[in-house]
C-alpha cells in the first residue's frame, strides 16, 4: 500500500506472508527408511520424505513501513508569520523505516556427545525423537526468548523444554533414526524482532548556484530493542535452549553535514 506525496507526506507499507518448504540442510538419511529403523515411527519413509518441512530460512510474516514527512512549520505554515520561528523551524524532513518480522523455524539435532553420532554410521545428521510422554502440538518453548535474561545469566537460562525430546536409543547392532521433524518440531520457532530507524534532516540555502547545506541526524534501532541469537539447538548439550549472543546492533546515532550543488 502506497500513499503518494500530498500535504508533505509520503509513505509505503509492505506486508509479506509466506511459507518456504524444502528437504535440504540437515538430514538423517538420503535413502528410504523402513519403519523398523524409526524410533516409534510407525511408518516407512520414502527417500528424503521425512525431512520435508518448513525451511530454516522461512519467515512467515514480515512488515516494512517507510515514510517521509515535511514538517508543517515555516513559511506559509505554522509559525510562518514570525521571523524567529521561520528561521528555527523551516525545511525539516522526518523519515523512518519500521520493520517487524517473525522468527524462523529451529532445527533440533543431537549433540556431538550422543550415542547416535558414535554408533549410527548411516546417519547424516543425528536427530532426537519426540518424547512419548509429551503432548503433541504443545510448544516446547518455555517462555519468550530473552525474557528475564541478563548478561550474567544469558548462558544458563533455558527457553526450550528438554522434556519434549528423547535421545534415539541407538546401538551399533540396531541403529535407529530419531522421528523429530527436521525443523520447527511442535511449532518451535526462533525469536522474531522489530526495528525502528528514524532520520531528521534540514536544508539551508547557500545563495549560489542552487547549492544548499544539509544537516542530518539518524537514530538506528531507536528503541534499543535486543534480538537474541546464538540459540542452543543441540539436544543434550549444556547450552541447549539457551541464548548466547545479540543478533542485532544496539542503538546507534549518526550526525551528517554535507553541501549539495
Amino acid at each position: 500500500m502506497q500513499k503518494r506525496l500530498s500535504a508533505g507526506l509520503i509513505f509505503m507499507i509492505n506486508y509479506t506472508w509466506s511459507k518456504a518448504i524444502d528437504d535440504g540442510g540437515t538430514f538423517r538419511s538420503g535413502y528410504a527408511i523402513p519403519a523398523q529403523f524409526i524410533q516409534t515411527g510407525g511408518k516407512s519413509w520414502a527417500a528424503d520424505r521425512i525431512e520435508r518441512t518448513v525451511s530454516t530460512s522461512s519467515q512467515p510474516q514480515h512488515v516494512v513501513i517507510t515514510g517521509v514527512y515535511d514538517l508543517p512549520f515555516g513559511k506559509g505554515m505554522l509559525g510562518g508569520n514570525n521571523y524567529i520561528t521561520r528561521a528555527l523551524l523551516s525545511n525539516f524532513k522526518l523519515s523512518s523505516i519500521v520493520q517487524m518480522y517473525s522468527g524462523s523455524p529451529l532445527a533440533i539435532t543431537e549433540s556431538s556427545s550422543s550415542t547416535c553420532t558414535a554408533t549410527n554410521p548411516a546417519a547424516g545428521t543425528c536427530m532426537p525423537s519426540y518424547s512419548p510422554t509429551w503432548t503433541p502440538g504443545t510448544s516446547p518453548k518455555i517462555h519468550d526468548w530473552g525474557h528475564g535474561v541478563t548478561a550474567a545469566t544469558a548462558g544458563s537460562t533455558t527457553y526450550i523444554n528438554s522434556a519434549a525430546f528423547i535421545h534415539a536409543p541407538t546401538t551399533a547392532a540396531a541403529p535407529l533414526f530419531g522421528n523429530l521433524a527436521r525443523t520447527a518440531p511442535d511449532g518451535l520457532y526462533g525469536p522474531g524482532n522489530y526495528d525502528v530507524d528514524v532520520s531528521l534532516r534540514r536544508t539551508f540555502g547557500l545563495g549560489f548556484e542552487g547549492a544548499h547545506l544539509m544537516l542530518e541526524g539518524d537514530l538506528y534501532n531507536l528503541t534499543n530493542h535486543t534480538q537474541f541469537g546464538g540459540l542452543g539447538t543441540a539436544f543434550g548439550s549444556t547450552t541447549f535452549g539457551t541464548v548466547s549472543t545479540q543478533a542485532n546492533t544496539s542503538r546507534d546515532a549518526q550526525l551528517t553535514a554535507k553541501i549539495e550543488f
